[in-house]
């Protein structure tokens, strides 16, 4: 069954005030729809149907207005395909119009990881530096993406990697969170954004972490601190980036000569913290001091470990005891 369109507001809310804003888009009423919304030159779009687009716009222009349920207009859909794109911006399309989350067609087509799409929306001039409701860019969707291209291209029109998000990440942050070994194009896409001055040490807003607490590998913490990352800094629980890295990153802080001892507020270790055993035998070979150091609650690493079977095997084989046999030994 088809409904009707109506002529609804879309709100946008700012990345900066929190605050939201109204505007009037140009939906055009009296439109058929299908159940999702989607008018006949929003599911030609999605297909990447370049002719039947072409000639529903050309059989009647405004239809490059029409928005969908979401607030899509044909443009945000035809990113699939880049030809297709080039035909929609040549009908007087908004290179910059929002939906109802603040996406821009850039960022669908960063979204839809189609960088010949990028390419032409910037050279059709879209704003490259816009942020949705969450405050992300373009750039940062990049980066999450994994996607060296579409950064390097997005930087060479004037991205600014130094921009954050309503939560305080950049997009350093998102490109060191998905460098896992196995994903190159995350580094890729890291050394794009250093090179592009990148603030390799910018702090978010909730944790306080830097790009180093969310990295996931060795490979990514040898770049950021080869950038001049603070490799001991501590988040808002006192927390170190050896709290959080997995085994080769911990012994890559090692070969930097970071604190792997350092204890967070509640006065744990990375061991006290472990989740994996490779970790658990790199940290009690590089600081055999700490396998019963005692947290403020008194509780050392192997009473924490217990929920953690493999660790806590680890841990005991090494000589690590629970808090009650620490306490008993130090009464004999």
């Amino acid at each position: 069954m088809r409904a009707r369109c109506e002529t609804p507001q879309i709100q946008v809310q700012s990345a900066n005030t929190g605050s939201c804003r109204s505007r009037d888009a140009d939906w055009q009423p009296a439109m058929d729809v299908d159940e999702h919304g989607m008018a006949g030159v929003h599911r030609a779009a999605s297909q990447g149907l370049l002719d039947e687009c072409a000639g529903l716009l050309r059989s009647d222009p405004s239809l490059v207005e029409c928005r969908d349920s979401v607030g899509n207009t044909p443009l945000h859909w035809a990113v699939v395909n880049p030809d297709l794109v080039a035909v929609v911006v040549g009908t007087n399309a908004d290179v910059n119009a929002r939906n109802r989350k603040g996406d821009t067609p850039l960022m669908k087509a960063v979204a839809r990881d189609r960088p010949r799409s990028v390419s032409v929306l910037v050279d059709h001039g879209a704003d490259v530096s816009l942020q949705n409701a969450l405050g992300r860019t373009a750039l940062m969707m990049a980066a999450e993406l994994g996607n060296p291209e579409i950064v390097r291209c997005l930087l060479g029109h004037g991205a600014d990697p130094r921009v954050q998000d309503a939560s305080g990440w950049t997009a350093l942050h998102f490109a060191s969170l998905g460098a896992w070994p196995q994903y190159e194009s995350h580094r890729g896409a890291m050394k794009a954004l250093l090179a592009s001055g990148a603030d390799v040490n910018a702090v978010e807003k909730t944790c306080g972490w830097t790009p180093i607490h969310v990295a996931t590998d060795a490979s990514a913490v040898r770049i950021l601190a080869g950038a001049g990352a603070d490799i001991n800094r501590a988040d808002r629980d006192g927390r170190a980036p050896v709290h959080y890295l997995n085994a080769d990153g911990v012994a890559e802080l090692h070969t930097l000569n970071a604190r792997l001892d350092a204890v967070d507020r509640f006065h744990r270790t990375a061991l006290h913290l472990c989740a994996s055993p490779e970790k658990a035998i790199i940290l009690i070979a590089l600081c055999p001091n700490d396998i019963n150091r005692p947290d403020a609650q008194g509780k050392t690493p192997l009473d924490w470990a217990l929920t953690r079977p493999e660790v806590a095997r680890v841990i005991r084989e090494r000589g690590g005891q629970t808090s009650n046999n620490v306490s008993r030994c130090s009464i004999m």
